[in-house]
């Protein structure tokens, strides 16, 4: 992983991912794509996984929390109770990104008084010169360059080379994917929709039936690693980048 101050005339990547109840299989498949390409991605967690606890214990991954502030959410009412039961799985994580990006000032200082130093809880997609900056609530913020589905709604492409120079333009690179929607190399919201279903109990069997076998986000992102590595850019984690941020004196 990079070490390196992020400057305007630099481009660092970080590679994350929000589980969202995906199941055993479409964890695996993500992080087995990460592992060929030898990143350490952040992965935003929802529910206990023993692929994710092993992956964590072994350094193959950064822990963070995905707690569900929305109506119904399995992780419960109130705010402190969501931030506890996520916490719960993760005892160790200083990162938040919320699922459906769920914010507010009294979710920012219900974290904070949790432990949490950093969120990911917006999307300026393919913005230029990106940067962590602070909230007033205490958190840094780390926005998403490119989300999968966000993607789509944008009505974008699959074919990565549109947008290759737009990636590799100076700038904080925050990469949001999601196991399910890689796992099925899903394109666009009918076929999410129609699949969704299978969320947390998606198997290779059933994956090879239902996968979508043209462009998709399995695809676009399998893209940008090989793009990435041919230009030599490096990958780090949104808790590297904090670190550095801190120490630097917010300046990067």
């Amino acid at each position: 992983m990079t070490t390196t101050i992020l400057t305007q005339d630099s481009v660092e990547f970080i590679l994350t991912a929000d589980v969202d109840w995906a199941s055993e299989y479409c964890i695996d498949q993500f992080l087995d794509l990460c592992a060929e390409f030898g990143i350490c991605p952040t992965i935003f967690v929802t529910h206990q996984s023993d692929r994710l606890k092993r992956a964590f214990e072994n350094g193959e991954a950064e822990a963070g929390i995905h707690p569900n502030f929305c109506e119904g959410s399995s992780h419960g009412t109130a705010i402190s109770e969501v931030i506890s039961s996520v916490m719960g799985m993760v005892p160790s994580a200083r990162i938040c990104r919320s699922h459906r990006f769920r914010d507010g000032s009294d979710i920012e200082m219900a974290l904070v008084d949790a432990g949490i130093e950093a969120d990911s809880n917006e999307v300026r997609y393919l913005a230029p010169n990106l940067v962590a900056y602070d909230i007033w609530t205490g958190l840094v913020r780390f926005p998403v360059f490119f989300e999968d589905d966000v993607h789509w709604q944008k009505g974008g492409s699959w074919d990565f080379t549109d947008y290759e120079e737009q990636f590799f333009e100076p700038g904080l690179k925050v990469l949001n994917f999601h196991p399910f929607i890689f796992a099925l190399n899903l394109a666009d919201d009918a076929g999410y929709l129609e699949h969704r279903k299978h969320i947390g109990t998606l198997t290779e069997a059933a994956a090879k039936s239902l996968s979508n076998t043209g462009a998709g986000a399995a695809s676009f992102l399998r893209q940008i690693l090989a793009a990435a590595k041919s230009r030599g850019a490096q990958f780090t984690t949104v808790g590297a980048a904090l670190d550095r941020y801190l120490e630097s004196g917010k300046s990067c």
